[in-house]
């Protein structure tokens, strides 16, 4: 298993964040963080790309993302249906690409209210979980 600190590596180029990577030129973990930052999630709710993981066991990425107002305890909560809208756009405009150079089909996109360990619980924490499997343009959704 791969896992990238995406949170602390932000340099990357306003070009590369968009896809446009020199020939030869390989995205890595800055390029991911700047693309996420650039991304408009419809629910407006601030949200940070806080690591990539490569299960290469499983076969898929996992993109774990800071959400702070998915909290239960957030002033301006965001509900469970506009959390899966924000990961649906998360997984087609940011993780198509990802699964496409990492030769992956499938992704899990994981949003939690405050920071914790993979396969971490804490019954305070509010988490949302969401599978998706590459599709020719957009993302198709996974039934657990």
């Amino acid at each position: 298993m791969i896992t990238c600190r995406c949170d602390v590596l932000r340099r990357a180029a306003v070009a590369a964040a968009l896809g446009v990577i020199a020939a030869g030129a390989q995205a890595g973990p800055a390029d991911d963080a700047e693309a996420f930052d650039a991304l408009e999630l419809p629910s407006g709710q601030p949200a940070e790309l806080s690591e990539v993981v490569h299960d290469e066991e499983a076969g898929l990425l996992r993109l774990r993302i800071l959400a702070p107002q998915i909290s239960r305890d957030a002033e301006e909560r965001i509900d469970p249906d506009a959390a899966f809208e924000d990961m649906q756009v998360i997984c087609d405009e940011f993780g198509l690409d990802l699964m496409r150079r990492e030769g992956v089909e499938r992704l899990v996109v994981s949003m939690k209210a405050s920071e914790l360990a993979l396969g971490e619980t804490a019954p305070d924490v509010t988490q949302y979980f969401e599978a998706f499997r590459a599709g020719r343009a957009v993302c198709l959704w996974e039934e657990f």
